[in-house]
């Protein structure tokens, strides 16, 4: 059984875009890197020195990602 923070890791069965802070100490990058191995067709973004609340007012970077996505779907 694959367990992340208690939390069972479920198979999505769906592409995942997944962003990460590298500074982030809410949630540890590693817990990231985690779930985008057990995930298919997962995308990791990591965020260079960024902490969690980085997607605050970069809403054009992350809607850029999520169109160039479904282009490619």
């Amino acid at each position: 059984e694959d367990l992340l923070y208690r939390l069972k890791v479920i198979q999505i069965d769906v592409p995942a875009l997944l962003w990460q802070g590298s500074a982030d100490t809410v949630v540890p990058p590693d817990a990231a890197y985690h779930l985008a191995r057990r995930l298919p067709n997962c995308r990791l973004h990591v965020i260079p020195a960024a902490g969690h609340y980085w997607g605050f007012g970069q809403f054009d970077t992350i809607l850029e990602a999520v169109a160039a996505a479904l282009r490619q779907a």
